[in-house]
């Protein structure tokens, strides 16, 4: 995907727009001539413009120009590749819209958490399982390494 357009959609919580940036160096990385842009909000936009990495911010508000619907047409079929960090409605709608390839964070429920929490017959070394999404991602997830085996 080089020479790809991607957008990222983070727009609530100032400080988490702040820590959501550091997906920019992996995504230079791996794609280091793409275009990255971002869905924030007006109070977050100033915050991520002029950033090194990204090539514009979009002011996701509730009214005129910035409101979800305005922003979702003027976003369409736009870009490549769509990464929602935000995971509401409105933002895999935004996703939706704007690229064809899509990636969506989940947060784990306390359900999942717990269930994942290593027990007291989980032994030795842990191993990552990586899952292809088809778009040139990867998701690492830690699991416990089987008994007796040498994965580290």
């Amino acid at each position: 995907m080089s020479g790809s357009r991607i957008l990222v959609i983070r727009y609530s919580a100032l400080g988490d727009v702040v820590l959501a940036t550091s997906v920019l160096e992996p995504l230079r990385r791996r794609f280091p001539g793409a275009r990255i842009e971002w869905v924030t909000s007006p109070s977050a936009a100033p915050l991520l413009e002029g950033l090194p990495g990204i090539a514009a911010v979009h002011r996701l508000g509730k009214t005129g120009w910035d409101r979800p619907r305005a922003l979702a047409a003027r976003l369409r079929g736009r870009f490549d590749l769509a990464i929602d960090l935000q995971e509401k409605v409105k933002s895999r709608w935004l996703a939706l819209a704007a690229a064809p390839r899509r990636l969506y964070f989940h947060r784990r429920t306390p359900w999942e958490a717990l269930r994942r929490c290593p027990t007291a017959t989980t032994t030795g070394p842990h191993w990552a399982v990586r899952v292809d999404t088809g778009a040139g991602f990867s998701f690492v997830e830690g699991r416990a390494a089987p008994e007796g085996s040498n994965q580290a």
